[in-house]
């Protein structure tokens, strides 16, 4: 009993160890696509610009992060900037059904508009929904119908 409860340990719990050790090698699939349908001078680019000061620039147009865990720096994936045009709001949405992304964060078409014409007047403002601006698409899309 002595050597069963330690090699049962190992077995269950080693792996955690491992994935904690290198998390370089496990984390690769966490990108999260970025894209901007809006044409408006205000919500799409101020968007864009906010997303990709968050992180460090990387190869292939991606954005990371650095984590410091002590004296291992980790890089993590971060954003995918989708280019404008290249792929439509449904299109990013399947890619991350199709596991090519974990998430995907996207400014929808008109958020400026809309902005502008809550700003403009009160009767703007009470139309304005906030929540039509950004669109937020995560791993769990895939299991919805």
């Amino acid at each position: 009993m002595g050597v069963f409860l330690p090699i049962i340990y190992g077995l269950f719990c080693g792996p955690l160890f491992y994935v904690a050790a290198n998390p370089d090698k496990h984390v690769k699939s966490l990108s999260v696509l970025v894209a901007s349908y809006d044409e408006g001078p205000l919500v799409g680019p101020q968007f864009l610009t906010y997303m990709k000061k968050l992180g460090k620039d990387g190869p292939k147009g991606q954005t990371s992060w650095v984590m410091n865990n002590g004296a291992n720096p980790t890089t993590m994936p971060g954003f995918t900037f989708v280019e404008q045009g290249t792929m439509s709001a449904d299109e990013v949405r399947q890619k991350v059904k199709d596991s090519d992304a974990w998430g995907a964060v996207f400014v929808n078409a008109g958020a400026s508009e809309a902005l502008f014409k809550a700003l403009a007047s009160p009767a703007g403002a009470a139309a304005y929904e906030p929540s039509k601006a950004i669109s937020f698409v995560w791993d769990e899309s895939k299991y919805t119908q």
